[in-house]
């Protein structure tokens, strides 16, 4: 089976959107980087943060290390005993707080009573 080469024009033309895009990703990550890469608005629980890095650890996500600067034991203290144990024991396995408590697209997705009550 033969094929044919495309028209010269069409590499042209291909690597004139490439280039436009990552200039177009490149500037939009260096001028704007929140507004540009956020997936939505936080929870009311977290409105105040301002940056990305605030929560997010570059190329490795949502680390517990970045959500225990914030909420220390001191909050899970005053918690109910089942509640603070279980946040101690997932936190001691090495999980990550982003597994149930989403917080973007306006809302967070909280632990119900029904899995805290089963541990």
């Amino acid at each position: 089976m033969a094929f044919h080469p495309l028209p010269r024009h069409t590499y042209r033309i291909t690597t004139l959107i490439i280039v436009c895009l990552g200039a177009w990703i490149a500037w939009g990550s260096f001028n704007q980087p929140e507004a540009f890469w956020a997936p939505g608005h936080l929870s009311h629980y977290h409105n105040q943060i301002k940056h990305c890095t605030d929560c997010h650890t570059p190329f490795r996500g949502t680390l517990a290390v970045n959500c225990i600067n914030c909420h220390d034991a001191e909050q899970f203290a005053g918690a109910t005993t089942t509640v603070a144990e279980f946040h101690y024991i997932y936190l001691a396995q090495g999980k990550s707080c982003s597994g149930c408590h989403t917080e973007h697209h306006g809302g967070a997705s909280w632990i119900t009573t029904a899995i805290l009550n089963s541990f």
